[in-house]
C-alpha cells in the first residue's frame, strides 16, 4: 500500500487536473494529506476529529456533507503512518 500511496503523490504532482476524492479513497486521501500536511503531526485515536477537518481541508475532496465513520478515519490515520513509517 506504501508504494501505491508515493505513486499517488508524485501523479498528484505531475497531474494538473486532479480527479475528486471521497472517503473511500484512503490511499489518494493520504497523498493529499501528506502533501499538504507533511510537516505535522499526524493526529492519533484520540483526535480523530482534528483528522477528519484536515482531510476536509484537501481542495479535491468532495465528500464535505458525507458523514465519515471512525472506522474509516483510523485506517486513513494508520495509511498516513505507515506511510511515514516507510519513508
Amino acid at each position: 500500500m506504501v508504494a501505491s500511496i508515493k505513486n499517488s503523490i508524485s501523479n498528484r504532482k505531475f497531474n494538473e487536473e486532479n480527479r475528486d476524492m471521497h472517503w473511500s479513497d484512503i490511499e489518494e486521501i493520504v497523498a493529499g494529506l501528506e502533501e499538504t500536511y507533511n510537516g505535522e503531526e499526524i493526529p492519533g485515536d484520540d483526535n480523530l476529529e482534528y483528522l477528519k477537518e484536515m482531510v476536509l481541508s484537501l481542495a479535491d475532496f468532495e465528500d464535505q456533507e458525507v458523514e465519515v465513520s471512525k472506522d474509516n478515519l483510523k485506517q486513513i490515520m494508520e495509511s498516513w503512518i505507515e506511510l511515514r513509517t516507510e519513508e
